[in-house]
């Protein structure tokens, strides 16, 4: 009985933090915010940004992802309590990814690395 009610206690402790959308490059940077992450960037693998998102939206949508929104170099990008945004960087060809969670909780978190990885795998193999 003591388990389970440290159990619910524990479940019910959950921190929520506002989500920042990106509306440049220098929004893409983490550094020090505790719900958030960036993660290494996807190569070009299409001539244009807006492929190259286009492809991405494509990969994503296998996870059942909802689509907050698409421009030709951004997609906003969201899976139960995660955010995930790419911005299409034309100078260096890179789609600069980051993640953002809505809340955590002392008893395990959804991973948005995992997620990432799995658009990144799908997006690179044409898997979608």
């Amino acid at each position: 009985m003591k388990f389970l009610i440290l159990a619910i206690l524990l479940s019910s402790c959950v921190k929520d933090y506002k989500i920042n959308a990106v509306s440049s490059i220098g929004d893409m940077d983490c550094q020090s915010k505790e719900n958030c992450t960036s993660s290494l960037p996807f190569k070009f693998l299409a001539q244009t940004p807006s492929e190259n998102i286009e492809m991405i939206n494509s990969a994503a949508k296998k996870y059942e992802v909802q689509v907050l929104d698409k421009t030709e170099k951004y997609l906003h990008l969201k899976l139960n309590k995660t955010h995930l945004e790419f911005l299409a960087d034309e100078q260096t060809r890179e789609i600069l990814i980051k993640a953002q969670l809505e809340s955590k909780n002392l008893l395990g978190n959804e991973s948005p690395e995992k997620l990432i990885e799995k658009i990144r795998f799908d997006f690179f193999q044409k898997n979608y």
